[in-house]
């Protein structure tokens, strides 16, 4: 009977420290989603928008950068906005801020694209600072443009055994 009170003690505070590292654990998986959510809502706001879409249609070479830089100075901020916010989405996900998994899935065509043509916004703006600005740009954007090309190549071979498929 001694011991029936600090064994039941010992169990209730082993409880205690489970439920509280599950609601630490629970709380952290939903800021991280909050936080890829609220960054994913951004990205689809109509001027983050059009920094994507002037990045990925117009600038095909450095020249093209510098030519937007010097003669559209409102478009080149937004193309640079938009180069310095896919640089804060990687340093998120190297941070493990929010989930590479998630981010590749939703978002890693798209980042696949920005740093295809957004390597040449680094290249541009590096012969002004004299060293190489967004990092975590070009890091994650070359792993994003390896994922999406095995991405695509596995959705083609897909596609292609689903027409040989039909075909028969």
């Amino acid at each position: 009977m001694d011991t029936a009170l600090p064994v039941l003690s010992l169990t209730v505070a082993i409880l205690a420290a489970l439920f509280a590292a599950y609601t630490w654990k629970a709380g952290q998986r939903q800021n991280r989603r909050d936080l890829f959510l609220a960054l994913h809502q951004r990205l689809s706001e109509p001027d983050a928008f059009r920094g994507r879409r002037l990045l990925a249609d117009e600038i095909n070479s450095v020249e093209d950068a510098l030519e937007m830089r010097r003669t559209r100075p409102e478009d080149w901020r937004q193309v640079v906005s938009a180069v310095s916010y896919f640089d804060l989405l990687a340093l998120y996900v190297k941070r493990d801020y929010v989930d590479r998994g998630l981010v590749m899935d939703e978002l890693g065509s798209i980042f696949a694209r920005a740093w295809e043509h957004g390597s040449y916004v680094l290249d541009a703006r590096q012969k002004d600072l004299h060293w190489r600005p967004w990092a975590n740009f070009e890091q994650f954007g070359n792993e994003a443009l390896a994922w999406h090309n095995t991405t695509q190549q596995a959705q083609e071979g897909r596609t292609d055994a689903r027409s040989s498929e039909r075909r028969r």
